[in-house]
């Protein structure tokens, strides 16, 4: 995770019980270090299950820090864009815990 010279990275948090590859920072603009938002970065290994990265993926969610802004980003190794069951399951959990995609074309051609 990279940030420009205009953020200052006020806490970072790892959950070590989490078995997920992550990293969690609470960031503020030097002008202004009252406002903190929180930025979660997680990878899911192509060969790891879906049905066991979710209920991985949750236990962080919860871990963000109530009341900031909120960031989640990564490389998911899903297909949001396919209608197939794990994207349903990973569009759900991050809605349901109050995120909405920010793009709106694939990062990458299929293949």
């Amino acid at each position: 995770m990279y940030t420009n010279y205009n953020m200052v990275i006020c806490q970072e948090r790892t959950a070590h019980t989490i078995p997920i590859e992550h990293q969690m920072v609470i960031l503020s603009p030097k002008e202004d270090l009252q406002f903190q938002i929180a930025v979660l970065s997680v990878y899911k290994h192509p060969r790891t299950p879906t049905h066991v990265f979710l209920p991985r993926l949750e236990q962080l969610l919860v871990k963000l820090p109530q009341g900031l802004p909120a960031i989640v980003t990564g490389d998911f190794n899903i297909d949001t864009y396919d209608n197939n069951r794990n994207a349903q399951q990973l569009n759900c959990l991050l809605r349901y815990h109050g995120f909405q995609p920010c793009f709106q074309t694939p990062d990458r051609k299929s293949t």
